[in-house]
């Protein structure tokens, strides 16, 4: 394009971006802007003394005030210009080109209205997030790709609410924007993989849609997960490269307690790929590697989550772990709870004999009361299992509850009944034994007695009770806290 086409050409943009924005010039807007990229598309040449007739000529034949131009109709009136106009701004931001990378940069931290103070912070950025909340669908889908060009721009300095404009928008009402949001999330995590911050808003924006209402969203986001995690899980000794520590930093995410909300997001997932066949035995044996390693935690807990969703595991990998895990003396709650969950998806594949043992050996773990609720109801749970996958289950079950009733009956009987007692056990004991009478209850009722009730019941008498003639002193003395005597109250309700 020869310069005097050129400047009739910039010219005629020049009127057309001061047309008015009313809806039937919508169309040569739109026209003007495609010119515009086009030409910014072209390399910029210096203005010569004869050409510098004026500073709006001069603004307009240079880039700067091509970009000027599609920046103003980001906030035109008609949405299919917002729209396009923040397409072409996205454009500008990814290009090729480091004259144009340079001045989007400049653009952005410039006020929006050039005659107002310097300092106004209603800028170029602003104005973008702004546009992510459009009325328009169109409009908010082109702003979030906008967002996301420009937050590439300066990786090394990502602004928290810019994330949390991409983190919100994936609960927009429109389909394509909620897609949009997880393409722009995923594109920004796998750029800065290691940034806490935006793992924790890829987890939190990304994983709920597998329960999205849309049954596209839910496939993108199972595909999402996939590419993201479950993939990027190989042997310990292959777990080097970046997108393999991504994998596992998210799964500690998920696996520590800011994550128990985002778990059932992430069993849904597994009972996905279940079905799909892809939780096979090459990836649990690759995920039994990480056993005892810095990733123990998330390995113990997609372990569970693959048992919860049918997946056959290896019954001697499980075992082998655990018996190398529970030597250990720092073996957390938590962790626990997840591999008791494994041992019970594993427990009709076992041996009779190594069923007894395991039998076994958590009844003395329950007999001891160092452990947990949380673990008490776990290791109950799995004794069930692995008796009911004997022939005489009932028996078995009836016979160590009766054992742990009557264990717990002889404690509670010594708080409530002998002198001074209470002072030798606990709050965290009496807890214990409680929160074990109760869940063990809905087992076998059968096996409660009068005695252990009328235990817990007095429990909860009132102080204008103790006060009562023909009370036992015993009982009169017995201080019992708020706590103890919140859970004598709950399961005194499980014994009923």
């Amino acid at each position: 394009m020869n310069r005097d086409t050129k400047l009739a050409l910039i010219d005629h943009l020049g009127k057309l971006h001061k047309a008015t924005p009313n809806l039937h010039n919508t169309s040569y807007r739109i026209f003007s802007l495609d010119l515009i990229a086009e030409l910014l598309n072209q390399p910029s040449r210096p203005i010569t003394e004869q050409e510098n007739d004026g500073q709006d000529k001069e603004v307009m034949v240079g880039r700067k005030g091509l970009l000027d131009i599609i920046v103003g109709r980001c906030s035109d009136r008609a949405p299919t210009v917002r729209a396009k106009a923040l397409q072409y701004l996205s454009q500008c931001a990814v290009s090729s080109d480091p004259d144009v990378i340079n001045l989007v940069k400049q653009t952005l931290q410039e006020p929006l209205d050039k005659s107002a103070n310097s300092n106004d912070t209603n800028n170029v950025g602003s104005m973008i997030r702004k546009r992510t909340c459009d009325e328009k669908v169109g409009v908010r889908k082109a702003a979030l790709q906008v967002l996301e060009s420009v937050i590439h721009l300066d990786l090394n300095n990502l602004h928290k609410p810019d994330l949390d404009m991409l983190h919100d928008r994936c609960m927009d009402p429109a389909l394509s924007v909620r897609r949009q949001a997880m393409v722009s999330l995923t594109a920004l995590l796998q750029e800065k993989p290691d940034d806490i911050v935006l793992q924790s808003l890829w987890l939190d924006g990304i994983l709920p849609l597998v329960l999205d209402r849309e049954t596209t969203a839910q496939e993108k986001c199972y595909c999402t997960i996939e590419e993201i995690i479950l993939s990027k899980i190989v042997p310990l000794h292959r777990s080097i490269a970046e997108p393999h520590t991504l994998a596992w930093s998210l799964l500690q995410i998920v696996a520590s307690p800011n994550g128990q909300e985002i778990r059932r997001y992430l069993q849904n997932a597994c009972n996905y790929w279940s079905k799909q066949g892809k939780l096979n035995s090459t990836l649990i044996k690759s995920l039994s590697s990480h056993i005892n390693s810095s990733n123990n935690k998330a390995a113990w807990l997609l372990l569970s989550l693959m048992a919860t969703a049918s997946v056959k595991i290896d019954h001697t990998i499980v075992l082998d772990k655990w018996k190398q895990y529970t030597s250990q003396k720092d073996c957390d709650a938590e962790t626990l709870c997840w591999v008791l969950s494994v041992i019970g998806s594993v427990s009709d594949k076992l041996p009779e004999n190594m069923v007894v043992s395991l039998t076994e050996e958590l009844q003395r773990k329950l007999s001891g009361f160092n452990d947990t609720p949380d673990v008490i109801a776990a290791i109950i749970g799995t004794l069930c299992k692995l008796c009911r996958s004997q022939r005489q289950a009932k028996t078995m079950i009836d016979s160590w509850c009766a054992d742990l009733l009557k264990s717990c009956e002889q404690t509670l009987s010594g708080v409530i009944l002998e002198e001074n007692q209470v002072s030798k056990v606990t709050d965290e004991v009496i807890v214990k034994n409680l929160f074990t009478v109760g869940e063990v209850a809905q087992l076998a009722p059968g096996r409660t007695t009068e005695r252990l009730f009328l235990l817990v019941e007095s429990m909860l008498i009132s102080e204008a009770s103790l006060s009562t003639p023909g009370t036992p002193q015993s009982i009169q003395k017995s201080q019992l806290s708020n706590t103890v005597k919140a859970h004598a109250f709950v399961t005194l309700g499980m014994l009923g």
